[in-house]
């Protein structure tokens, strides 16, 4: 049988292991979250700056 010591330090480095999945994950999400929000805000913000420059009456008749 193996020791004591050897199977605690082996619990310890598989949750170890574990918490960094779980970090790692998280901080994917959360900044694939993040990049998605500021391309939308940023789109809708050109898009409105690029529809008030807009001459509908222009457009109307096309």
């Amino acid at each position: 049988m193996k020791k004591l010591s050897t199977r605690i330090a082996m619990v310890m480095a598989l949750g170890m292991a574990i918490v960094l999945l779980g970090n790692i994950a998280m901080l994917y999400l959360s900044t694939k979250n993040s990049v998605e929000s500021s391309i939308e805000n940023f789109s809708i913000s050109i898009a409105d700056n690029i529809a008030s420059k807009m001459q509908t009456d222009k457009y109307e008749d096309f």
